[in-house]
């Protein structure tokens, strides 16, 4: 893959994902791709080592913020969601992109913060690393 293919690639994406999270209850603010970890072959070409995947979201299902027990698995339930969200589609080490995540790791999952009112308001700024097997 060209180097100056990364900005389509980076769009498909942000598109599909827009979708796949639309489908598990979230409200999608924003959606970021850095592709920024890859080698450069003599050729040109450029294999992909990694990449983050940012999004911004407001959960449209419940979260009980009166109990803490509740809360606690409710927010479970919400990264469960978003996980499962980020993994549905991803990018090969060529630059194609495929649905599913068969051929990629989902490392570092995280809430880089939370915006949160009770029965108002479940915004959320997620980060994961997608990595490829060596």
């Amino acid at each position: 893959m060209k180097k100056d293919k990364i900005p389509v690639i980076q769009e498909k994406l942000k598109y599909l994902l827009t979708q796949s999270f639309q489908e598990n209850r979230f409200d999608v603010k924003e959606i970021d791709i850095e592709i920024d970890e890859y080698d450069e072959k003599d050729n040109g070409d450029i294999q992909i080592i990694s990449y983050d995947v940012y999004s911004n979201v407001d959960y449209q299902g419940p979260i009980d913020g009166w109990e803490p027990w509740h809360f606690r698995n409710d927010l479970g339930q919400v990264f469960e969601r978003a996980l499962i969200s980020a993994s549905s589609f991803s990018i090969e080490q060529d630059g194609r992109v495929v649905r599913g995540s068969e051929n990629v790791y989902i490392d570092e999952p995280q809430i880089l913060s939370m915006t949160y009112k009770v029965e108002e308001l479940h915004e959320f700024l997620l980060s994961f690393k997608i990595t490829y097997p060596d």
